[in-house]
Order: structure tokens, then sequence, then C-alpha cells
């Protein structure tokens, strides 16, 4: 029995946005199979409520969003007949017992919803929301976003630490895996271990967090705060979660491939996934084990021309692709000269590898860009390059290549662009516009445009090629914009920095757009970045960030917007 979202622990769900073109004036459309009014004591009617419905015996989750008369409606074509079990989200509020509803074959079914004042606001709070209640500065709470890759924030609001007992967590949590959870923690071995304080000061960050949370008194000293409903047209949107099997599930990339199966990477555990978006049907591919003892995980996926999926298989130190013929894996190690404790191929460039049969690899322990030549199964070790005007190593993330597989490499410690020649192996660094923008993932497309996403600034940044020759990337400032092309499927994932944006409507205004975004899109929805410039192309394509591991859920989403319809669109999820 599929682990139900948001009550398994980690659980995963595959997520289909749709407008409902015929939700218009606050009047449920006739074909509606099932609609409604949600309202409490305190707001009487309500908008911006998610309403969720999910039939007896399905894996299946539809969602809607209430308008300003507090009205949904689930189409016809969205349920089947059954009954249904309903939920509401809506910070700060509860269902008063629980409630369900009968779908007839024919006809509509009505169910009005009543909501009550929340028993627990604090259990309900996302970590962008706790971020905004605690008091403390922008610094002293930059350093709370090494910590929700693995738990939430709840957990240290709710702890009882001092300064000392918070300086013991730092040292202990260094020493696991950056995909543990609470359900599955892992150990690195050896000599391994994380920088977790990330060149901040251990002792201050430790006393102020122990001003927050309960070491000193039995409940906040401060209000809790939550984010605003939707409103307005951005209520006019459908989405669908899909359970998958196990809820230690981590997706961390998810792309497509050309006949429109969703794969992803699981961020803890030896596997490649794929679903059938049309059924809901997931097949787990297990990967080898190659370095056993260490810590088990896959991060950056990418599809080859061949609809083959390639992932890095991180502290495993090494890369598989797997062969959709044989359903066998392909795997391809560290030399062992070169290994080390903390060796992690993560990341992989596959796009010009046609050229000549090269693939490009990222090793974070030393920042190693290695080149494995398929036709001998030989790698090559060029080094850990730096930025000439800094002497710093570039601190690479994301590692992308161009049709003549040249590689580019996004230096998530600064702000710089390296690209390395083919040919000759050298490289080229060009700073971007912003400085210290800390560019994470990007693309290269087919017309030889490098398309970077920025983490500093949050915005994505778009460089010709031929103005980054002749200019470098500061000369090119004027061909750079933020991307929002239309009609172009868009698929992608968002790192742990989501959870902390203001919410931020999607520009689109037509045709479909596709995105994987982080567990809490309705207080921190995403901005429209990169394109797909065919399947398997995607633009930070980050891990969604589990808003809870104990027991929420990450999310992938395809979005669509229909041209009856003019909105910008801000989903929510639903409890």
């Amino acid at each position: 029995m599929n682990a139900a979202i948001r009550l398994a622990a980690g659980a995963a769900c595959f997520a289909l946005f749709a407008m409902n073109a015929g939700a218009q004036g606050g009047r449920a459309p006739a074909d509606a199979a099932l609609a409604g009014q949600v309202s409490s004591a305190e707001e009487g009617l309500m908008e911006g409520v998610v309403v969720s419905a999910k039939r007896d015996g399905s894996t299946i989750t539809v969602s809607v969003v209430t308008d300003a008369q507090g009205r949904f409606a689930f189409p016809a074509a969205r349920l089947e007949p059954g009954h249904y079990t309903l939920k509401a989200r809506a910070a700060g509020y509860e269902l008063e017992g629980t409630k369900g509803a009968d779908v007839p074959p024919d006809g509509q079914a009505k169910a009005d919803i009543r909501l009550k004042k929340a028993r627990n606001l604090a259990a309900q709070l996302t970590n962008a929301e706790w971020m905004s209640s605690m008091p403390g500065t922008d610094e002293q709470k930059r350093f709370l976003l090494n910590c929700n890759g693995c738990h939430t924030l709840e957990r240290i609001m709710k702890s009882s630490y001092d300064a000392d007992g918070f300086l013991q967590i730092f040292q202990r949590m260094a020493g696991y895996y950056p995909g543990s959870t609470p359900l599955k923690p892992q150990r690195l071995a050896g000599t391994a271990t994380r920088d977790v304080e990330r060149g901040g000061n251990g002792r201050k960050t430790a006393e102020w967090l122990s001003t927050v949370n309960l070491s000193q008194q039995q409940t906040w000293s401060f209000p809790l705060k939550t984010e605003p409903r939707l409103k307005g047209k951005s209520t006019r949107v459908i989405f669908t979660e899909y359970d998958l099997p196990n809820p230690l599930i981590q997706p961390h990339d998810v792309v497509l491939d050309r006949e429109g199966n969703v794969w992803y990477s699981d961020f803890g555990q030896m596997f490649l996934g794929k679903m059938d978006p049309k059924t809901g049907s997931v097949t787990q591919y297990p990967i080898p084990v190659v370095k056993p003892g260490w810590s088990e995980g896959t991060l950056d996926l990418e599809i080859d021309r061949d609809d083959n999926p390639w992932v890095g298989v991180m502290y495993q130190s090494a890369i598989a692709r797997l062969d959709r013929k044989t359903g066998k894996f392909n795997v391809w190690s560290t030399p062992k000269e070169w290994d080390s404790d903390a060796g992690q191929l993560g990341h992989i460039a596959i796009q010009g590898t046609p050229t000549d049969n090269k693939v490009w690899i990222k090793n974070s322990d030393g920042g190693h860009i290695y080149r494995l030549d398929l036709a001998s199964n030989r790698m090559e070790n060029l080094g850990a390059f730096k930025d000439p005007r800094t002497g710093k190593r570039i601190g690479t993330y994301g590692i992308h290549s161009d049709a003549q597989n040249n590689a580019y490499l996004l230096d998530f410690a600064a702000g710089n662009i390296a690209r390395i020649d083919a040919k000759s192996g050298q490289a080229s660094v060009y700073p971007t516009p912003t400085p210290d923008s800390r560019p994470r993932r990007g693309r290269v497309d087919h017309e030889g445009t490098a398309v970077v996403r920025r983490v500093s600034g949050q915005c994505d940044r778009h460089v010709r090629s031929e103005d980054r020759a002749h200019h470098g990337v500061e000369g090119a400032n004027a061909v750079e914009r933020a991307l929002r092309r239309r009609g172009r499927p868009q698929w992608r994932g968002l790192d742990r920095l989501h959870a902390d944006r203001p919410r931020v409507a999607a520009r689109h205004q037509e045709r479909p757009v596709h995105r994987i975004h982080a567990s809490a899109p309705h207080q921190h929805p995403p901005r429209l970045h990169g394109r797909l410039e065919a399947p398997g192309h995607a633009l930070d394509r980050q891990q969604p960030r589990r808003l809870d591991r104990q027991g929420r859920a990450a999310r992938v989403t395809r979005t669509e917007n229909r041209s009856l319809m003019s909105y910008q669109r801000n989903p929510a999820p639903a409890d």
C-alpha cells in the first residue's frame, strides 16, 4: 500500500497542474463533479483555501483552490465516480472533523467545508514562515539554509539545546551525508566531513539559536507569522499528486524522456526511478553499489540522445548509465589512485558527448574536473581550475556542455562561469554581472546560448555565446534577460533557498509551462526560468527540498495555462 502523501515521512509525489477554465464568476461550472464552499466563523467565506480530494483505494490526489466567494469545483474529467476523502489547507485553520463526498457517475456532488482555528499553529509553519517569524539578522538566519536540507527548522525551534549543546550538534551534523533524513540517517565514511558552518562563526550562531528555541522559555517570545493565501486569478488552478511507493524516496533531479516518461534520481538511495504520468505507475531500477560502506544516493540526472538516463552516484565515486534496451547499468568509477573518502561524483555533462564520445564529470572533493573517454573507458583528470583574478578555486556545482563538448563550470562559491575548451583543456573564466551571484545550475541550448541559474539575487541569466566571446559576460549584460519563453515546456527542481523566497507569481500568460518545485509552492513559488530545448534538458533541476522529512513530501509539478484565461499562477499544495 503506497504511503499517503504528507503522512509518510519523506514520501514523494508527482503533481500535475492544469487550469480550471470553467470556474468563472465565482460559480461552479456545470460539468463539475464535486463543488462546494469553504467558510469559517472567523472569516466567513474563505478565499485561497486548498481543497483536496482522494478516492478510496487510489494513489492520486486532486486539489483545487477556493475563489473570492469561497467556492471550489472539481471538473468531472478529473474525478472518477466513487467515495472521496476531502482535506483542506489554510494556514492557521484545520478541518472541523473528517469530511468526505460521494461522486456519482452522473450529476454533481455537493460538499461544503467548515474550518476552525488550528490548535497548534507551530505544526503548520513552513521553513519560510519559521524564518520570517524568528528574530535575528539575515546573516544569522542564513546559517539555517545549511540545515533544512535534512530536516525542518521546526526541529530546531522546538529543541531545548543551549549554546554548548548546539556546538556539539554542529560537529555531529558535519559527519552526515547531505541526503540523510530522520528516517534514514547516513554517516559519511572514513575521514570525510562537511563544512556545516560555511564560513560562519559557530559559537555566535549557537548562542543566537539558543535564544530563539525553547531552551530559555516554555513557548516562543515572538509571534508566529504565516504567509498570505492565494487571491484572485492565482486561485484558478488544479493540480494532481501521485504517491510514490517508498517513503524514503527523495527525488533530486527530474527529467522527461522523449516518450514522456518522468525519470528521477534518488538522493538517498541507490535507485533510478521512472514514472508513467498517465497511470502513476513507478518502476525503480537498482543501481549497483560499487563502494560498500560509503553513503548511498544519486544527484545529477541527464538523458542522452538514445533516451538512456545517466546519473551521478555521489559518494560511491561513480557515474552510471542505464541501458534502456537491456535494463542494465554501466558504471564508471573514479580510478583508485585518485579516489578519497570524500570523493563525490555528483554532476555530469553529456550534451556534447556525441561530438567526441567524452563525458564531463565533477568531483566535489577538491573541485577536480574529470573527462571520461567512452571508447577507452579511461578517465583523465584536468585538475581544479582557479579564478585568475582572486586565485581561489572555482567552486563548481553544475557542469554543462555545448554542441562542441566545451564544458561550462558554474562557480557556486563566487560569481563566475568557467568555460573549458574541449580541444585544449584550458579554461576561461568570466565573472557574472552580479558579484557573488553563485550560479548553480544551467544549460547551453542549441543556439550556443548559456542559460544560468543564479542563487544570489534569485534571477536567471541568458548570455549569448557570441557576446561572451567578444566582450565577456560583463559585456553581455545587454542581452541578458529573465527568460519568459512561451510555448516551451520547462522542467526543473529547486534548491533549499526557494524555501525563503517571497511569494512571486509566475508571469506566463499562454501555453504550457512545466516546472519542478519545492514542497511549499503556495508559500514561495519559483520564478520561471530557463527553457527545455529537447526531452531530457532541464534548467536548475535541483532536488525539490523536503518541507518536512518527518511528515511532508517532495513533489514534481507540471503546469498548464490555457489561453482562455490570462492570469498569474501561484499554485498551492493540499494537506
